[in-house]
């Protein structure tokens, strides 16, 4: 492709982040185009979501990167001050490593575990902020609400209806009107639990083992415990595992600020979370989503 075509190519972001996406008759939003496949589908419950709400998800994700970058920072200055004594020519090197803190604690599991929980415990005795707090407690019960519901109902298996029949599903899928969350698995502490756990579970050489050069099947075999543990992150199971998600989620921010910014006169904030059965029958390798619809 020469360079006149690759700029006339539009950039998939830059389509993305425009009106047509985000207005409210907009068939890339999930409950615009579910009643059309409703029958062919997982079952599928909508959990409307306050601008309260909304604003609460902002303002936590705003939060923990404030105080990841302070952390950052901190950290950084530590290193400056132990490399003072350093020769001048480890000084690039050193510049390096301060560039490699850019975005450590925010993709750090640990420290968005004691950031959850310190942030919730902060906002619920803080009355300046406190309303945030009961705000994304009122969501976390919808949410559970209807994943438990989702959850007694079907078996994880697409049937007539957009419902399912059995016993029961392991858990349900979230996603807003327009995308999922699924950017939040790839750093929470299960998600790495899990692919440790895979990795001490199997009997081939994997990438963390091996000290000759990495096979193609090798690298294929790690990326498919990576993928499968990313996937099986985004079952949730209640309330407080789909709400994480959303709080941890970049792209769950960028759509309810790109929601807030798309508003015309007359319109209220309008996004919704799609609670769906979860099918294990789709193999994690085709999506990381294992159900991203």
């Amino acid at each position: 492709m020469d360079k006149n075509n690759q700029q006339q190519c539009p950039q998939p972001s830059r389509e993305y982040f425009r009106r047509e996406h985000h207005n409210p008759s907009s068939y890339d939003r999930i409950e615009n185009w579910l009643l059309d496949v409703k029958e062919h589908t997982f079952k599928t419950t909508m959990v409307p979501m306050s601008k309260e709400q909304a604003n609460a998800i902002l303002k936590y994700r705003d939060e923990t990167k404030l105080r990841a970058a302070v952390r950052d920072q901190e950290r950084r200055g530590k290193e400056e001050k132990e490399a003072g004594a350093q020769v001048e020519q480890q000084h690039h090197h050193h510049h390096q490593q301060q560039q490699d803190f850019a975005e450590r604690s925010i993709n750090d599991p640990k420290f968005l575990d004691s950031m959850y929980e310190f942030i919730l415990k902060d906002w619920a005795r803080d009355k300046q902020v406190r309303a945030w707090y009961l705000s994304l407690k009122e969501l976390e019960k919808a949410l559970d609400r209807a994943i438990q519901s989702c959850r007694g109902s079907g078996s994880g298996t697409r049937g007539s209806g957009g419902g399912s029949s059995g016993s029961g599903s392991d858990g349900c899928f979230i996603k807003l009107s327009t995308r999922s969350p699924k950017d939040a698995s790839l750093n929470l502490t299960k998600t790495h639990e899990r692919i440790k756990a895979n990795l001490r579970a199997t009997s081939s050489m994997t990438l963390s083992t091996t000290t000759q050069q990495p096979s193609k099947e090798m690298v294929m075999e790690d990326l498919r415990f990576i993928n499968e543990a990313t996937s099986m992150s985004l079952c949730v199971k209640n309330g407080a595992e789909a709400l994480r998600l959303l709080l941890e989620s970049d792209r769950a921010h960028s759509d309810i600020t790109a929601n807030q910014l798309y508003l015309e006169k007359g319109e209220n904030f309008n996004l919704q979370i799609a609670v769906r059965d979860w099918c294990h029958d789709v193999d994690s390798d085709w999506e990381v989503g294992g159900n991203n619809q």
